[in-house]
């Protein structure tokens, strides 16, 4: 009897310090698999010179959360509705970019 007692204490013992290691383990592991997060880019919209009413932007932000790429002129990120170069202030998507030739 006193010897179960101590085959169950030693195994008891045994899990409560393998487990702590295994579970640090796999964290390693893990984190080794999941690639670092990239900065997550956002359409800069507001970034630029929108037209305003009463101080509120007057802009559309339906396709905004689509995928982002960089405008060459002003190297800001940009959705597929602001992306296109609008510096005349029409309401039909675009953004304003400031020219920078001489």
């Amino acid at each position: 009897m006193v010897a179960v007692e101590i085959v169950v204490a030693l195994i008891g013992g045994g899990v409560s310090i393998v487990t702590p290691l295994l579970g640090y383990y796999i964290y390693k592991w893990k984190k080794k698999l999941d690639p670092e997060p990239s900065e997550e880019k956002y359409c800069q919209i507001l970034e630029t010179e929108v037209s305003r009413v009463g101080g509120f932007p007057l802009i559309n932000t339906n396709r905004c959360q689509e995928t982002k790429s960089q405008c060459p002129t002003c190297n800001k990120y940009f959705c597929p509705f602001h992306k296109t170069r609008n510096n005349n202030g029409d309401l039909n998507g675009g953004h304003i970019c400031p020219d920078n030739n001489p």
